[in-house]
């Protein structure tokens, strides 16, 4: 076997053990429970729609497809509905080490596929029971594949990489900026590769307006959530790609102009779509932070280039795998909870311990539903009216997850005044983050 044969084998191996690692260790969370929700409204469409997202999934039926056969092949615990996630990250990574070593010299190939093996985030989202990374498994080697187009002067390839944008479109509808991005990032290329990629984009932007943007329209329409502000996405993408990724990325850039202007050019612009985005995004639609991911290739791309050539030059094989682990922190720290709330544990505490009178409120109730029914009875909408009103015969008890050991500012001065801190649940982290949740509950009836 071959020193790249072995490269890839290794950067496979590296890749799908940290992804298994812990695979179904961590409880629910986020809209990780949203994924059944909409399964079922996928299996069951309701004649009308009572809420935004129940119109969601016919404008992303290939996720719901892949998804609800994965639910039937292993289950719907942690375990068995992360299946379809984790094989994704780790076909997601395959395809980018190998897809780029016919773009890229191989052993920057190889570098790239080393820092989407251990980024924190590709792995956290092979861990989440969401279609972020099918989404990617189609929006990444569509960017690879405009590469080699662009390199090749080929309309073919070119075409494939539309076809795969459009897989990824079907996965999720705001992955349809990745034909935005094909067409402009082709202006590198020749005069067929450039019709092409317009083509496509002019293409899936009529499907968009006829078929996706209502769906869009009427969840943003009827939603309350207002997403990510401008400047906290402006942050959120450096956390996507990590700090290093984006410190080493134009050090690349400026490394594969000198060697390959057409392949820098395509790849600059790529990453300058993935931060205009990124920004532009949150100002129009209700936007997570998670919705830029299968974009944000282009970073550890130039990454990767920056870490092989670097390698080449100023420290060997120490240095070309070392720069991908100035992220070891937030990866010691990813493992010991998963960069989620603990509301399983949270959940169990409360159950054993509040009276029938009791009352619960909580930042996350669907988690606390699930994994203690006997507490629905019990469980105050986090939007009700008075969601403070202290039950007459018993007493309130409230879960509220920060960051930072920071809460709600709503919560905070009235807990602080009201009621008593019982426990605080977080694991230990090695990094600046920490997911805790504070579970608090007032006096007793007097």
């Amino acid at each position: 076997m071959s020193r790249y044969a072995l490269a890839v084998l290794a950067v496979v191996v590296l890749a799908t053990g940290l992804r298994v690692g812990g695979l179904g260790r961590w409880p629910f969370a986020g809209d990780e429970l949203g994924t059944f929700d909409e399964l079922g409204w996928w299996t069951h469409p309701p004649a009308v729609a009572e809420n935004p997202d129940q119109t969601v999934p016919k404008v992303i039926p290939l996720s719901m497809a892949v998804f609800d056969a994965g639910r039937r092949l292993f289950g719907a615990s942690e375990l068995g509905s992360r299946v379809v996630p984790c094989v994704s990250g780790v076909l997601g990574v395959l395809a980018v080490t190998l897809g780029l070593a016919g773009v890229l010299p191989r052993w920057q190939a190889i570098a790239v596929g080393l820092w989407l093996a251990v980024g924190v985030e590709p792995i956290f989202y092979s861990q989440y029971h969401r279609f972020y990374t099918l989404t990617a498994l189609f929006a990444w080697p569509a960017l690879v594949t405009g590469a080699r187009a662009v390199k090749a002067d080929s309309a073919g390839w070119m075409l494939l990489a539309c076809a795969l944008a459009g897989l990824a479109t079907a996965c999720h509808t705001l992955a349809g900026a990745t034909f935005g991005t094909l067409a402009v990032a082709s202006l590198w290329g020749g005069r067929r590769v450039r019709l092409t990629a317009w083509g496509g984009a002019i293409v899936a932007a009529g499907v968009a307006g006829a078929v996706i943007l209502p769906v869009v329209r009427a969840k943003a329409g009827m939603t309350t959530w207002a997403g990510d502000s401008p400047l906290r996405a402006a942050f959120s993408l450096v956390a996507q790609a990590s700090w290093p990724a984006c410190v080493l990325a134009p050090v690349g850039l400026m490394a594969l102009w000198k060697r390959d202007r057409r392949q820098a050019g395509y790849w600059g612009t790529t990453a300058v779509a993935w931060v205009g985005g990124g920004l532009v995004l949150p100002v129009v639609l209700p936007y997570h932070s998670a919705y830029s991911f299968a974009a944000a290739l282009p970073v550890w791309v130039l990454a990767g280039v920056a870490t092989a050539e670097l390698a080449s030059t100023a420290g060997g094989r120490l240095l070309w795998a070392g720069l991908p682990l100035l992220t070891l922190p937030s990866l010691a720290s990813y493992y010991a909870d998963g960069n989620r709330h603990d509301f399983r544990a949270v959940a169990d505490y409360i159950a054993v311990r509040a009276g029938p009178d009791d009352r619960v409120l909580c930042n996350e109730p669907d988690k606390l539903r699930h994994y203690r029914p006997e507490l629905l009875p019990r469980l105050l909408p986090p939007l009700a009216a008075d969601p403070f009103a202290v039950p007459p015969n018993g007493r309130l008890w409230v879960a509220c997850g920060a960051n930072r050991r920071s809460l709600e500012k709503p919560w905070a001065g009235w807990l602080a005044a009201h009621a008593r801190l019982q426990t605080v649940i977080a694991a230990r982290r090695a990094d600046y983050h920490e997911y805790a949740v504070w579970v608090y509950v007032t006096d007793g009836p007097r």
